[in-house]
């Protein structure tokens, strides 16, 4: 994985047309120490194609030290030719009063 500022990129590498590939595994964690806020947040699929996403949506908020792992990309490997694919992690700051802040997306290779 190599980073550029808040984008990064996972490359594959050349994969030949039908090979099984193993999903990809992906966490969200909330890096903030216990007692900070919780971290809710979402990955929605923005352009591109040749992989599905599954897990995007955690249904609760993640508590400070804690992560989201249920969340994996499979690739396509049937259509020939270079796929790619931009996925974006949207991330709310939340806590007991009600409260909910917009954060940065920063992501960690």
């Amino acid at each position: 994985m190599t980073a550029s500022g808040n984008d990064y990129t996972l490359d594959l590498g050349n994969v030949l047309q039908g090979s099984a590939l193993s999903d990809l595994q992906l966490f969200i964690a909330n890096a903030a120490p216990l007692g900070s806020d919780s971290l809710i947040s979402g990955v929605t699929v923005s352009s591109g194609n040749g992989f599905a996403l599954t897990g995007a949506q955690p249904n609760l908020p993640v508590a400070p030290g804690g992560e989201y792992d249920d969340l994996y990309v499979q690739a396509d490997t049937t259509a020939l030719g270079a796929n790619s694919e931009v996925l974006t992690f949207s991330a709310v700051d939340t806590n007991d009063t009600g409260y909910l802040g917009h954060l940065p997306s920063r992501l960690r290779p």
